[in-house]
């Protein structure tokens, strides 16, 4: 092996080795050993007590792709993170990952933050992304579009016939849609779009001015994941209806 480039640690508090089950420190080195990836250049260099504590060494050439790794494991790779979270949320633990510089780059919660009470909204939305694909409807049926935004995340839209036309023949053109549309949250707090998003407005962004796509985005379900308490302010909505 060559001498290693960067050493990083992961301490998983509230266990230790001879308290946690062996398969469950397994899962976790398996967990670990994914978040770095570069498999052939990652190396465990031993598990340490008072916590777990996973010592990686990482060969020069594996070096920049693993700080990669890091920097976007929460927000690019939220099934791995999210996975990895609730693998260390079921034995009461959580994480933090340090260089060897003792400096954190990575804190996974686990069982730090409790979990959200699942809970779905509906309410006008719009999202602006690139018309991936459209087809389907018949006379009376709407058509289907699917588009997916800047961050990947795919949205599929119900068109009536009048947007249908507009759209059609225009893929892999940036839109801003807006529709009605039901979100859900899961137990980490993630929201998402459920089914399909029934579209009242579409327009080309290039057809838009910078003002008017701005307001309309204000509309998206940003503002709910931004709210403390959603379940206070959906009743207080409800009565003031």
């Amino acid at each position: 092996m060559d001498s290693p480039a960067d050493k990083y640690t992961l301490k998983i508090e509230r266990t230790s080795p001879d308290a946690a089950p062996m398969q469950w420190v397994a899962d976790c080195i398996s967990e670990f050993a994914k978040m770095l990836g570069y498999k052939a250049d990652v190396h465990l260099q031993g598990i340490r007590d008072n916590c777990i504590a996973l010592d990686a060494l990482v060969d020069p050439k594996g070096a920049s792709g693993v700080r990669h790794n890091i920097a976007s494991y929460r927000a690019d790779r939220r099934k791995a993170f999210d996975r990895f979270d609730d693998l260390l949320r079921k034995q009461g633990t959580y994480a933090v990952l340090y260089d060897q510089d003792e400096r954190v780059r990575l804190e996974i919660p686990g069982a730090k933050i409790p979990y959200e009470k699942p809970m779905s909204v509906r309410q006008s939305t719009t999202i602006k992304g690139d018309l991936e694909w459209i087809g389907g409807g018949g006379l009376d049926e709407p058509s289907i579009a699917h588009f997916i935004a800047g961050d990947g995340t795919s949205y599929k839209c119900r068109l009536p016939r009048d947007k249908a036309k507009e759209v059609s023949g225009q893929l892999y053109e940036t839109f801003v849609v807006t529709g009605d549309a039901h979100w859900t949250r899961d137990k980490n707090g993630h929201w998402s779009v459920q089914d399909y998003i029934s579209v009242k407005e579409i327009e080309r962004l290039e057809d838009q001015s910078l003002d008017d796509t701005l307001m309309a985005l204000r509309g998206t379900m940003g503002e709910w994941t931004e709210v403390e308490d959603i379940e206070d302010l959906i009743a207080r909505i409800r009565k003031d209806a």
